[in-house]
């Protein structure tokens, strides 16, 4: 784990799961781009052999990296499912391989939670 930032600033936790980080990292570029990157943590979950591929100087720029190892072939439904256990903050985003948020997406995701009763909060 990289982690730069006390638990207390981190807001947001985005999973990546993948088959190898040259996959998820366009998603990286674009996310690099977030207004608040500093209080996301990225948890990048894909295959243990695959990890070691990881490219630290795009990762430098948020608040924490998360790097869970799950067995190969990938499942992305228990790769997401170990993501969320692994994730430190409360509102997690299940982040997709082709999708390229926009610099305050982050923001506007955490702006629709206000108030203890909301349970999920998607991009429309």
């Amino acid at each position: 784990m990289i982690d730069r930032a006390s638990a207390d600033s981190l807001r947001l936790s985005i999973l990546l799961a993948t088959d190898t980080y040259d996959t998820v990292r366009p998603v990286i570029t674009s996310l690099r781009r977030q207004i608040d990157r500093q209080q996301l943590e990225i948890v990048i979950i894909a295959p243990g052999e695959s990890l070691g591929r990881l490219d630290a100087s795009q990762l430098d720029v948020f608040g924490a990296v998360r790097v869970v190892a799950v067995s190969a072939p990938l499942s992305l439904p228990r790769a997401r499912a170990a993501g969320v256990r692994a994730a430190s903050t409360p509102i997690v985003f299940v982040g997709e391989t082709h999708c390229f948020p926009e610099p305050d997406m982050c923001n506007r995701l955490l702006a629709g939670f206000t108030d203890d009763n909301c349970a999920a909060v998607v991009p429309a």
